[in-house]
């Protein structure tokens, strides 16, 4: 089932590429996130706002990047597309995809990214659930953005 949190020997046995693995920690404290896409490979700190929408934009926005925020903010139609490679290149650059099974587990960086747009607690998606769970990302920060 999609959405649903996945056993723990499926997330123990999708390795985390030997990165740093982002921490998250409670609203009004900072967080780390892996930083995908056009910007460089290495954690960036982000201070996390009061209030669980404030911290999941925060989120959004670093991972994602600036340039994306904006160009979803002024209605890019092709953005969401354009998110879906960052986010399969992250998955794959993390190996968080299971060969043969179709299952892709989050990290806590995905964990949190996802969180509002799959069930609470969900460890990971069906790899035929990802784009249209990033599709839902990209119409939640816009619509929150504007």
């Amino acid at each position: 089932r999609c959405g649903s949190a996945a056993s723990p020997a499926l997330l123990a046995a999708a390795p985390h590429g030997g990165g740093v693995r982002p921490a998250l920690v409670a609203a009004s404290a900072s967080m780390t996130l892996q930083v995908g896409g056009a910007q460089p490979q290495h954690p960036t700190r982000v201070a996390v706002a009061s209030g669980a929408k404030d911290a999941w934009r925060l989120a959004f926005e670093a991972f994602f990047g600036q340039a994306s925020a904006a160009r979803l903010r002024s209605g890019d139609s092709k953005e969401a597309d354009q998110m879906f490679k960052q986010v399969w290149e992250y998955v794959q650059r993390h190996s968080l995809h299971t060969r043969g099974g179709g299952i892709v587990a989050f990290d806590e960086t995905l964990a949190q990214l996802f969180g509002p747009v799959t069930s609470p607690g969900a460890g990971g998606c069906g790899l035929q659930d990802l784009q249209p769970f990033t599709a839902k990302l990209a119409a939640r920060y816009h619509d929150q953005r504007t």
